[in-house]
């Protein structure tokens, strides 16, 4: 049925953008991340702990930039590219030929 697909795209497209959004806000948390220190100075630990959830936050940005981009071009789009496997015929397939 037409109607569920439309639906299940339309809940698929909501709970990526959803997913996207949160794991920006995680990303800006480890970026944002301080030690609190007993003292004036941090330890090389906890710099070299800071500085790697940095990185890490930084990939997780780039990530999500990536698959933002991806999404917003229809023929890479997840939602769509299942939209027009499950509405294409497969009858024409032979499978013993595979």
């Amino acid at each position: 049925d037409d109607t569920l697909l439309i639906l299940f795209c339309v809940f698929a497209s909501s709970y990526f953008s959803g997913l996207s959004t949160a794991k920006r806000k995680f990303a800006d948390s480890l970026n944002d991340f301080k030690f609190q220190c007993i003292g004036d100075a941090e330890t090389d630990d906890e710099i070299c702990i800071a500085k790697s959830l940095q990185e890490f936050a930084a990939v997780l940005q780039n990530l999500e930039d990536e698959r933002t981009r991806m999404v917003s071009n229809p023929k890479t789009d997840p939602v769509n590219v299942i939209f027009k496997m499950l509405r294409f015929d497969y009858s024409y397939i032979h499978l013993d030929t595979l």
